[in-house]
């Protein structure tokens, strides 16, 4: 039985999950900026903006298959470095 208020976990985030938080989004940056050109702009076609692969082609003027690669190559590279999905 909970007696007291004190008893009940916060919902607030503690000061180090915020901390914890920017560190991964500028890292997460970061490591954008070092993918290849085509891996980036295939990523935030596809995953960010989330276009289909035939208006991604379009507007970037790579290939579907082009896209393709690039997008698995630039995930691939996010989770190594992150340590996902191995």
């Amino acid at each position: 039985m909970i007696d007291d208020a004190n008893d009940i976990a916060s919902l607030e985030p503690s000061p180090d999950a915020g901390l914890d938080a920017q560190r991964a989004a500028t890292t997460l940056r970061e490591t954008l900026q070092e993918l290849p050109t085509a891996q980036r702009t295939a990523l935030g076609l596809t995953k960010i903006e989330d276009l289909s692969l035939a208006e991604a082609s379009r507007r970037s003027g790579m290939t579907v298959g082009a896209l393709k690669v690039a997008t698995h190559r630039a995930m691939h590279a996010l989770r190594r470095r992150f340590g996902a999905g191995e």
